[in-house]
């Protein structure tokens, strides 16, 4: 499959259109609980897989927008949702070009420069996108895992977040407050000086009025405070929204 997919044009353009039915799929959330798993564990774990993600999130949410705007329109003006809609799909579909058209000369670029090293197999320096950070990837929980429900409104009192022995990851359910209109949130935990120690982006509750749900590895939330910063992802239309901040004191279990 490798062989063929460097030295055929046809079969890397079917593997990006399955790779982007896959991102669809698990923004729908129509993936099982281990392909889920699997999915992050290879794509969520880099810049581009989260970007792409982000992406494929906004383009189903315009979608489903374009849907809503016909169902209500139809019953006052028949004319003026077909208007709308053939507007709001010309531009979704225009979007969509424009960005896939961009992904496409890039990944070609990338097989050309894949084909290259099979030539010359010299070391190629060091990627940008891959010295981005050194910050731990977004996980799948692999053995025990602690819930910790967090409350729209942050509390004056730091969260108490006591972990039993024997947890490998942290379930943080950050309630919504109903009026964020953000597609995609990220989460940020830092130490009271500022001091990043994990980040997750590109996360989006399950439906209206579900919690916004983060799983952090446990090991890197030590004995002491944090500061957890949930901010609202920005759009097309409009400004990054203002990030809520929550106080966490971690007290770790025995062995």
């Amino acid at each position: 499959m490798e062989a063929e997919y460097f030295s055929d044009d046809e079969s890397f353009e079917r593997l990006e259109a399955d790779e982007d039915e896959l991102f669809d799929a698990y923004a729908a959330g129509r993936l099982s609980p281990a392909d889920q798993a699997a999915f992050e564990r290879r794509y969520l774990a880099s810049p581009e897989g989260r970007r792409r993600l982000t992406f494929a999130r906004a383009l189903r949410e315009r979608s489903d927008d374009a849907v809503a705007l016909l169902e209500s329109g139809a019953r006052q003006s028949l004319r003026s949702v077909a208007t709308w809609a053939a507007l709001a799909a010309c531009l979704v579909a225009g979007s969509a070009a424009f960005w896939l058209a961009g992904q496409n000369t890039r990944l070609k670029a990338e097989v050309a420069r894949l084909r290259a090293e099979r030539r010359d197999p010299s070391p190629a320096p060091p990627r940008a996108e891959e010295s981005e950070s050194t910050l731990p990837a977004p996980v799948s929980p692999r053995g025990a895992a602690q819930t910790v429900q967090i409350p729209a409104q942050s509390p004056r009192a730091p969260i108490d977040v006591a972990l039993a022995p024997g947890t490998q990851s942290i379930r943080l359910e950050v309630a919504l407050s109903g009026d964020e209109d953000s597609a995609t949130f990220e989460a940020v935990v830092r130490r009271p000086g500022g001091e990043e120690v994990w980040r997750q982006e590109g996360l989006a509750p399950k439906g209206f009025g579900a919690p916004l749900v983060m799983t952090a590895p446990a090991v890197a939330l030590g004995d002491g405070e944090y500061v957890l910063s949930v901010e609202g992802e920005p759009s097309r239309e409009g400004p990054r929204q203002s990030a809520r901040r929550y106080r966490l004191r971690v007290r770790a279990g025995g062995p």
